[in-house]
């Protein structure tokens, strides 16, 4: 049986992805598609991204196409 690393909270891996830098939505999914290279064995495709991204919008704004985790996304990673 293969080895597999554990699933990773998506939302985690976004948050902490955002907060020192400010990226807009084609940059996260490219990091985001990056990690998932790297660190799994699972994988979405950029639309499921897009999708997924768009069901979080309660932990972030949007500032002039700059995603900015708010409140609720820095008490996510508990920062």
């Amino acid at each position: 049986m293969p080895q597999t690393k554990p699933i990773v909270s998506l939302e985690n891996v976004v948050a902490s992805a955002s907060v020192d830098q400010k990226m807009d939505l084609n940059e996260i999914v490219r990091n985001l598609l990056i990690w998932q290279h790297k660190e799994t064995v699972y994988g979405f495709g950029d639309t499921q991204y897009f999708h997924y991204l768009k069901k979080l919008e309660k932990y972030y704004t949007i500032k002039e196409g700059k995603y900015y985790l708010n409140e609720k996304g820095y008490s996510k990673i508990n920062l």
